[in-house]
């Protein structure tokens, strides 16, 4: 009823390092607990500041009991040696323990920033101090925390700076000169399409500042967290659960791509944002590229850094099989979610003065450009024209100070447009001149 899922491989017993802390990296210190709703981790900091982080490979079903059904009471107790606790646990397997370590081999490959973790069994020891009650004596996965101390990191890119999701997003929003790097945002995100990881949301992404002589910002993103690359979900009462629309997001990997749509749910307000400007033509450069690079060799050359024990078995070699098939399938997959994106856009301006212009074009197509105010003279920063066959809705939102709106044409078309403003007085000029306050 359950299915099968990656069951096995957490009762296998492997060979892997034993580590102290005292010695790991010339010394670690534990500094905070932490975690979702599934595991406990521990944040650790060597003597030059740099972050770590270890997170158990076995997941916490009475964890996760405790932080989204019971978030009043205490029943981590109550729920430990139970039916509940097996059965929660048990969906958890649906996750493959070990191909985290081998993600970023395939990622260093095409360009894709990434952390890099290693799997050891950390004993009880005095190095962990207050936390020797909750850590230890377990499998864990120990990697880097992207943080600014990382900034010299290959896979990181060697940065300026390392932020989080929400400060990109603020300063976008903040001044013109903050961009993300959307042509390397769209191939991590293609990267995710292609090994099944549907946990992409906005707390997943780290991104790496440079900082350029013009005074421009851009910002390159650094996937973390791949426990869910390469998921086994299935059994036929797993396949009922995730015909729940909260739940469609969890996808098989299989050899053909899910639903475009619900595969993309947990990442799709972050691709709203940050794809905006890509093309059609963007998006298959950038599939050709993966595909051309991650070769049958390339992806066996990885593959063989999974433990011993299993690198060779019947699973690692459907893997491996159902990835080759996925990159001659996700050409098509990428461009139907391209469309999808389509469908409805979101465009933004800054918290400054910004100006937009909505012309009505023959054949019921809509322009769409988009100015900076400035007293020199009004500076581009996009201009793109939407067909009304492939967009429905077009949201403009000119955030705050005093923006403008204007609107050129009459022709007739499919698309509604929404002008959203600010909290500051805009102003809207219509098609015969006139403009009005707001």
């Amino acid at each position: 009823i359950w299915g099968n899922h990656y069951r096995s491989y957490y009762q296998l017993p492997i060979e892997t390092p034993i580590v102290y802390l005292d010695t790991l990296f010339g010394g670690l210190k534990p500094t905070i607990a932490g975690g979702g709703h599934q595991s406990l981790s521990l944040r650790l900091k060597d003597s030059e500041g740099k972050e770590y982080v270890m997170r158990a490979l076995k997941k916490n079903a009475t964890r996760f009991l405790q932080s989204i059904a019971f978030r009043d009471q205490n029943v981590e107790v109550e729920f430990k040696n139970t039916v509940a606790e097996d059965v929660i646990f048990d969906f958890y397997t649906t996750a493959h323990p070990f191909t985290p370590f081998i993600i970023g081999d395939l990622a260093s490959k095409i360009g894709v920033y990434h952390t890099n973790p290693k799997l050891y069994y950390i004993p009880k020891q005095n190095s962990l101090g207050i936390y020797n009650n909750k850590f230890g004596d377990e499998l864990y996965l120990f990697e880097e925390r992207p943080t600014d101390e990382h900034k010299l990191e290959e896979s990181f890119g060697k940065p300026d700076a390392i932020v989080g999701t929400d400060d990109v997003i603020k300063n976008i929003r903040k001044d013109e000169k903050y961009k993300v790097n959307d042509r390397a945002y769209l191939k991590a995100r293609l990267f995710d399409m292609l090994i099944g990881d549907w946990d992409r949301h906005a707390d997943q992404w780290r991104w790496a500042e440079y900082q350029h002589s013009d005074n421009k910002v851009t910002y390159s993103p650094i996937p973390r967290d791949r426990d869910q690359a390469f998921a086994k979900v299935d059994g036929p009462l797993i396949e009922l659960l995730t015909n729940i629309p909260a739940m469609r997001h969890i996808t098989n990997f299989d050899d053909k791509l899910p639903s475009e749509k619900w595969f993309n749910g947990a990442a799709n307000n972050l691709d709203q944002t940050f794809l905006i400007e890509t093309t059609e033509k963007d998006w298959i450069e950038q599939v050709q590229f993966i595909t051309n690079e991650l070769t049958d060799e390339v992806i066996a050359e990885a593959f063989q850094k999974l433990p011993e024990e299993i690198n060779s078995d019947a699973t690692t070699l459907e893997i491996k099989q159902k990835l080759t098939a996925r990159k001659k399938g996700l050409e098509d997959f990428a461009l139907k979610y391209y469309a999808f994106l389509q469908k409805t856009i979101t465009l933004t301006g800054t918290d400054k003065k910004d100006r937009f212009v909505v012309e009505r074009l023959p054949e019921g197509k809509t322009k769409v450009t988009y100015y900076r105010i400035k007293k020199g003279g009004d500076e581009l920063q996009f201009s793109r024209t939407y067909d009304e066959n492939y967009t429905n809705e077009i949201r403009i939102y000119s955030l705050d100070d005093e923006d403008v709106f204007e609107t050129i044409g009459n022709e007739k078309s499919k698309i509604i447009v929404r002008l959203i403003g600010g909290q500051n007085k805009d102003s809207y000029v219509l098609n015969n001149g006139k403009k009005v306050k707001v």
